[in-house]
């Protein structure tokens, strides 16, 4: 049973969409991997650095899967997490402090600011209409090789080496429409972001008996320390390889219509 596997069972009960389950999974490993571990294209060098939003009405669940991901990064004492309010610049203050060293094969020494963040309401972490705020998560998004940023009012220089941001959060669609201003779809800022939709609540029984789950929480956990160590190229797989080449020439169907998901479309 691979990792994904596991973390399904683990988490199958709460009262949380599979595909909430499934996407918070997945954050968990591309934080787990943080900047020492990439794949190349032909275009590019990517990272497993993520932008997910979990996108429902209330009620829904969004709160309950996010919840998952900070208490197994938080049990690995491997990652370095965000907190949970922060500002634009206590966020780059905690990207800052959140350096790692590593020597890689052959050995070269790597060092890198990789900084993890699991917030239920995304209004917390960005404020509605800041769009320096927005410009800024897209910049790091990108795995720049330097962040540079000069604060005035304390005559101080950053600059931040191979800076990383993993991010997974949680809102409201009506929230996400006034959150965002019209220019923040236009900039580059939602088509970095993976959003994924649920409206439809799961029903747990108030009274069922769980068995415990601490041992495939331990195993989770474990797993993700060795992964915390893990470093260099991933390969393709063919199947993958494949399969990804037919969607990209395929024209990338189903294309969203909607008007404001027009730069989405073109960079996704």
């Amino acid at each position: 049973m691979d990792w994904i596997d596991q973390y399904m069972d683990y988490t199958n009960g709460i009262p949380s969409p599979e595909i909430f389950r499934l996407w918070s999974g997945i954050s968990t490993l591309a934080g787990a991997l943080e900047r020492r571990v990439w794949i190349s294209t032909s275009r590019s060098v990517l990272y497993p650095n993520l932008f997910v939003l979990l996108v429902a009405p209330p009620a829904v669940g969004k709160s309950q899967a996010i919840a998952n991901v900070s208490e197994l990064w938080y049990a690995t004492k491997k990652f370095k997490i965000a907190p949970d309010n922060v500002t634009k610049a206590s966020l780059i203050d905690a990207l800052d402090a959140a350096d790692g060293k590593r020597i890689a094969p052959g050995g070269a020494l790597i060092e890198y600011h990789s900084l993890l963040t699991a917030s239920s309401e995304f209004g917390v972490l960005v404020p509605a209409h800041d769009l320096e705020f927005l410009s800024v998560l897209n910049h790091i998004y990108d795995n720049p090789r330097t962040y540079r940023e000069n604060r005035r009012s304390l005559n101080k220089n950053i600059e931040i080496v191979n800076p990383q941001l993993n991010i997974i959060a949680g809102t409201q669609p009506g929230f996400l429409a006034s959150l965002l201003p019209e220019e923040a779809w236009s900039m580059g800022f939602t088509s970095r972001i993976i959003m994924v939709y649920s409206a439809m609540p799961i029903l747990v029984s108030l009274f069922q008996k769980q068995e415990s789950r601490d041992h495939i929480f331990k195993s989770l956990t474990e797993e993700l320390k060795i992964l915390s160590n893990v470093m260099g190229e991933a390969q393709w797989d063919d199947d993958a390889q494949h399969e990804l080449e037919r969607w990209a020439q395929g024209g990338c169907e189903p294309v969203p219509q909607h008007s404001k998901l027009q730069h989405y479309t073109g960079r996704r």
